[in-house]
């Protein structure tokens, strides 16, 4: 079985029953749709993970979340994916040399779970809320290049 097809069909276990069906797009794409246990709300997500293992280190897998409570747009880190990591941080995390395969696979699927987890959580508390613009005190990457610059500053300033 390939690393990628692992990492999954590990993350598609941690979806609600029934457990979703792994599909392939051949060289591109494993896809996976069901419902999944946010803690606070089951929602519909779709997944598609990198086919190439080695891709997938250095990019996280693309969740799309389509609630009709979800709102759209930079501010909400959800566009036609939810921005659930910045990919220089993801990059960091599962591709140092070294690294072995069932950790990446571990942390990466934990990882996910988390993050899209407080993502989407967010989103239903601001639809329930009535919650119109992202609030000050959620915790968030800046947006586009301005995201991955703080990102770069936040992670020379722990190295000090």
């Amino acid at each position: 079985m390939s690393r990628s097809l692992k990492f999954a069909n590990t993350l598609a276990k941690r979806f609600r029953d029934p457990v979703p069906e792994v599909v392939q797009i051949r060289h591109k794409w494993y896809g996976l749709k069901g419902r999944f246990d946010t803690g606070v709300e089951v929602v519909s997500l779709e997944v598609f993970i990198p086919w190439h293992f080695g891709v997938l280190k250095q990019e996280p897998p693309a969740v799309a979340c389509k609630e009709p409570w979800m709102k759209t747009g930079a501010e909400w880190h959800n566009g036609r994916f939810m921005c659930w990591v910045i990919t220089s941080e993801w990059c960091d995390v599962m591709n140092w040399k070294g690294k072995p395969i069932q950790h990446i696979i571990d942390e990466g699927v934990e990882w996910l779970c988390v993050n899209v987890s407080s993502l989407a959580n967010r989103h239903y508390c601001a639809h329930l809320e009535g919650i119109e613009k992202w609030p000050e005190d959620w915790a968030y990457w800046d947006h586009y290049q301005a995201g991955l610059e703080q990102y770069e500053r936040e992670k020379r300033a722990a190295k000090r």
